[in-house]
């Protein structure tokens, strides 16, 4: 697993220590739950989201396991938008600018994703509207990274949407996969979230 799925793992690790009530351990269930979740798409906030709703402090992610996957089905048939849901972080978390500065020092500096990078960085400082940061990143990212990552993204989204194929109209269908390609590129290349 990549260091983002690691940090997306860590992210439901302590979500559910902080919401629990004496010692608890991360099971190899909720590492097996995080770790599908993660390889599918679900959005962290998705997730964060649905624990803290819960009235009594969930001890496991078993506990919510039916009701992300039925809201993220409902994000699939596009009866929700994925990031409906606050995206909730833990103190401490990097802002987009950090982020950023820390996904540069990875990216080959001769890389169009090194220049999209320094784009973003450059229009953030400058206030621009996150809603331009964030049509940008969809119009350039996949012409950014590598040709490996992106076949990398493709696959992990095909075949994490493969078995919902049947149940969503096939306009539907192409614009979830698009989005879950890019969420899998951003988190290969540390871009942030801007709203």
């Amino acid at each position: 697993m990549d260091r983002t799925g690691r940090q997306y793992v860590r992210k439901l690790d302590d979500a559910l220590a902080s919401r629990s009530e004496g010692p608890r351990m991360f099971s190899q269930k909720d590492y097996r739950l995080a770790t599908s979740w993660y390889e599918q798409g679900v959005p962290l906030g998705l997730i964060l989201d649905l624990l803290s709703r819960r009235k009594v402090a969930a001890r496991s992610l078993s506990q919510i396991a039916s009701r992300v996957e039925e809201s993220w089905k409902a994000v699939c048939a596009g009866k929700l938008q994925a990031d409906s849901g606050p995206e909730t972080v833990a103190a401490g978390d990097e802002g987009p600018e950090l982020q950023l500065a820390r996904a540069l020092e990875e990216a080959p500096p001769t890389s169009g994703l090194y220049s999209l990078l320094i784009q973003l960085l450059e229009d953030f400082r400058a206030g621009e509207a996150p809603e331009t940061l964030e049509r940008l990143i969809d119009q350039e990212l996949r012409g950014a990274v590598r040709p490996e990552q992106l076949q990398e993204a493709e696959e992990q989204a095909r075949n994490g949407m493969e078995s919902h194929r049947r149940r969503m109209p096939p306009e539907v269908f192409r614009e979830t996969i698009r989005k879950a390609i890019l969420a899998r590129l951003r988190r290969m290349t540390g871009i942030p979230r801007f709203r």
